[in-house]
Formats: structure tokens, sequence, C-alpha cells
């Protein structure tokens, strides 16, 4: 592994992007090859669900962990791949839980956007695709047996969670992070791309909105795994509701959409969770920094060593 890793030894950022690029298309094509050979077998709704799971695992998964082993110095880091606190993880779930209702009313608000007249041909594109992403994914969640169910759970839920944190929180908002140091422009740039990337116009406000959110937990939390149990939650809620209470998903998708009072209260309950999350994460990241001023002072020959190590 560590010639595999040799190979990459790069300095300009730009040959790491020309890299980064060659990784996803390589992965791209493969995962659609072996997609395209399953349909032959299987044109069937199933079928197509496997293809989501090999095109999703590809691209997002093993594209991202070939980026950051070989491309980057240490990609544990670069992913925040560590254990989760699970004071963090708790109020996470919660938060999430909580901003339901205030998600499914930017949803319906987002539902009403219409373009200017002139734009017209475009808005009625739009709302066909829209059209035909709803029919699809309604297609995709009826089934009538435990297996179909845990096909779904795999391929709306499990694979998403992992593949789409680890390349657009992991990946995507820490390379710009640490290129820009600037944490608010991170975390809403790979929300961007990660609403955009959907291609859903009528559900891109509320699905960045959940992208930022999901930023915003990684860096208080500092583990990976926070927003990726947290966008499984996400994804499993509707899964599960589809197949244990099919006639309540009306009723839940449009939770606080139609009442602005339940929608205002789930959004102040949601930022009093995010200042609790974020006082936490200052009071926790003063600590360490406390820390290792101690250490540094009562190891003044560690320090010096360090230095001239440096330069």
């Amino acid at each position: 592994m560590n010639i595999i890793k040799g190979m990459y030894t790069l300095n300009g950022k730009w040959i790491k992007f020309c890299i980064c690029i060659m990784h996803f298309t390589i992965c791209m094509f493969v995962f659609n090859a072996l997609g395209l050979l399953v349909l032959k077998f299987d044109d069937s709704i199933v079928g197509l669900k496997w293809v989501q799971i090999l095109a999703a695992s590809g691209i997002f998964i093993v594209g991202t962990l070939i980026n950051a082993y070989t491309v980057f110095d240490d990609w544990k880091q670069l992913l925040s791949v560590r254990k989760p606190q699970m004071w963090f993880l708790l109020m996470a779930l919660f938060g999430v839980l909580t901003c339901t209702p205030f998600i499914n009313h930017i949803t319906q608000l987002n539902e009403m956007m219409q373009l200017p007249d002139w734009l017209k041909p475009i808005e009625d594109w739009m709302r066909s695709k829209e059209d035909e992403n709803m029919k699809l994914t309604q297609d995709f969640l009826k089934v009538d047996s435990l297996g179909g169910f845990l096909l779904n759970l795999l391929a709306l839920a499990i694979v998403p969670a992992f593949g789409e944190e680890l390349l657009f929180r992991g990946l995507i908002q820490k390379t710009i992070q640490n290129h820009t140091r600037n944490i608010h422009l991170a975390i809403w740039s790979s929300a961007i791309l990660f609403s955009a990337i959907h291609l859903q116009f009528y559900g891109f406000f509320p699905r960045m909105i959940m992208g930022a959110i999901f930023g915003y937990f990684l860096v208080w939390s500092q583990s990976i795994f926070v927003p990726i149990i947290c966008h499984f939650l996400n994804n499993a809620t509707i899964v599960i509701v589809y197949y244990l209470m099919p006639d309540k998903v009306e009723e839940m998708e449009n939770l606080g959409s139609q009442d602005l009072s339940i929608s205002i209260l789930s959004l102040l309950l949601f930022l009093g969770i995010c200042h609790l999350m974020w006082k936490k994460w200052k009071h926790d990241r003063h600590a360490q920094q406390s820390d290792l001023t101690t250490n540094t002072s009562n190891n003044p020959i560690t320090t010096n060593r360090d230095s001239v190590q440096d330069k």
C-alpha cells in the first residue's frame, strides 16, 4: 500500500484536483459498467436498485476513499474518521428529528417556486423531471416483503449516508476548509454542491439546508460518523414509514408544512440544540489548546527539537 501511496507525491493543488477527477471518472465507468451488466440479467425495479447501489458505491464511497488515501497525507484526519462522542451524536440525532417540521415547510415553499414567464419552458422541463424523479422514488419505496425493505434501506439510506457524507462532508468540505481556513464557506459550498448533484430543483433549498446542518455537525463533533448516522436516520425514516405505515406517509411529509407556528417552534428548538453543540465544541477546543500549551511549556527540550526538525 505504501508503494501505491508513493506514486502520488504531489505538491500542486491543481495536480491533485486532476488526479481526483481521474479516480472518480475511472470508478464511474467501472461501476456503471457493472450496473449495465446487472440490467442485462434483471431490468426490473430491483435491478435498477442494484444499479443505483453500484453507481453510488463506486463514485461516492470507493472513489472518495481512493482519493483520500492516495492523494492526501492523512486520509483518516481528512475524512474525520474517529469515534464520535456519544453526547454529540445524541444531540445531533435529536436535532435532525426536531428540525423536520421546519424542513418540511421549506420544502413546501421550494415547491411553490415559479420562474418568470420568459423562463416558462425551463420551468416546465424542471417540473417534468421532478415528476419523473418522484414517480421513480415512489416505485422504489413500494415494497411488500422484508427482503425488499432491506434492499431499500441499503439503496436509499445506508449507501447514500456513507457515500454522500464521505464525499461532500469528508473530502470536499474538509478540503475547502483546509485551503480557505473558513469553516462557513466550506460548509455552505459543499452543501450547495450536495444539493445540486441530486438534480431535484424543487427540493434544492431543503436539501442544501440539510447538507449545511450535516456540515456543522461534522465540525462540532469532529467525527464523520455523526453526519453519516444523521443522514441515515433522515433517509431511513421515510423507508420505514413506507414499509410499515404507507397510509401515514403524506401525514409525515406534511408535518409542519401547513402550520407556520409548528415550523417556527421546530426552528427555535433546533437552534437551541445547535447552540448547545457549538458551546461544547468551543469548550472542548479551548481545553485542547490549553492542554497543548501546558505540555509545550513543560517540555521545552521537545519543543526545541521539533522546531529544529521543522526547519
